[in-house]
This record gives C-alpha cells, sequence and structure tokens, in this order.
C-alpha cells in the first residue's frame, strides 16, 4: 500500500484516547490511554499475509523478558483482527475498530495483564526463596535459570518453581540442612 502511513494515521484520527502512535511506514502501533494497543500491517510487506492486499488490524500484546503473552492459544484462530479493502473510508474503519475490535482487544489485554502479574509475583516468590537461601548458604549462585553451590565439600543444584523445588545435592552437613530448612521454612 502506498499511502499506508497516511492511512494508518487517518484511521488513528477518528479513535478516541490515544496515547501514543507508532508508525514506520509499513507497521503501526496505536497504544490508548488503557494501555490496550492494536496494530497495523500492511500485506504488501508482510509476505506471510494469507489476506491478499488488505489491510489487517489487529491485537497487540505485551512483551516481558522477551516472552510474548497471548490470549489466542496454539492453532486457534485469531478473534481479535479484522480486515480491510485499501481503498476503506479510514473513518469506517476508525468506527469498526471502535465497535467491534477494541472490546476484544481490552477483554484480551485484561488477561495478558493478569498473565504478567501471576509471572511477577511467581518471580518474587522464586526470589525471595533464594534471598532467604543465599543468606543462609553465602555463595549460592544463580545459573542456567535456578541456582549452584560449591563450597568444595559440598555441592548443589536448585530449580525453584511455583510450587516447590528441586534440588540435586552430593552432600550436606547436618548443619548446611539445618540453614537451609530455617531459610526455607
Amino acid at each position: 500500500m502506498e499511502n499506508f502511513r497516511a492511512l494508518s494515521q487517518a484511521i488513528a484520527a477518528g479513535i478516541n484516547g490515544i496515547a501514543n502512535l507508532n508508525d514506520d511506514g509499513d507497521h503501526a502501533t496505536i497504544e490508548l490511554s488503557d494501555g490496550a494497543k492494536i496494530c497495523f500491517l500492511d500485506p504488501t510487506r508482510y509476505h506471510y499475509s494469507p489476506k491478499g492486499n488488505r489491510l489487517i488490524i489487529r491485537g497487540e500484546f505485551s512483551r516481558l523478558g522477551g516472552k510474548v503473552y497471548s490470549p489466542i492459544g496454539y492453532g486457534e484462530s485469531r478473534k481479535d483482527e479484522i480486515t480491510f479493502a485499501a481503498d476503506t473510508d479510514p473513518a469506517k474503519i476508525a468506527r469498526r475498530i471502535v465497535k467491534q475490535l477494541l472490546p476484544l482487544v481490552r477483554e484480551y489485554t485484561a488477561k495478558v495483564n493478569a498473565y504478567i502479574k501471576a509471572d511477577q509475583d511467581y518471580k518474587g516468590r522464586q526470589d525471595a526463596i533464594a534471598d532467604r537461601l543465599t543468606a543462609a548458604l553465602p555463595g549460592l549462585e544463580k545459573s542456567n535459570g535456578g541456582y549452584h553451590y560449591n563450597n568444595g565439600d559440598t555441592f548443589f543444584n536448585l530449580q525453584i518453581s511455583s510450587d516447590g523445588a528441586r534440588l540435586d545435592a552430593a552432600y550436606f552437613t547436618t548443619e548446611q540442612l539445618e540453614k537451609m530448612f530455617k531459610a526455607i521454612a
């Protein structure tokens, strides 16, 4: 689409509550003041599009630590996507976005935010356990998604999950075990 940038800006003009419009010429993202995001894709630049020469508009969901959070399961069709012919009136596109797409994107955004919060809570619990163990066992080091301890006589690897932990160890002194149990309790 030769006038993709102008089209995306004209559509954005018809949507209230825009906090940010990022437009690089073939991909535009609108972020609304409530945190919901929608993106416009120019299918002439995205060869994977089965939609032909149609403007694709869909929800865009958060990334945290390189992880994509999506309320759409693997293999599910996108319900948060609408397409338009390139010559559709921008005001008509904006009205359909507001009426049909934004309510679903806002619902999905709330789910994504719940996933992110659950992940942050989980990470916080992991960090709290690791902090207590580190205080009890100086020398405990973070390593490959878990923790590693080696003081010459004793070594172990620890993986902490949401509901427990896995400990691979060779040998502990009674004193080390007591410190660990006290730190975890």
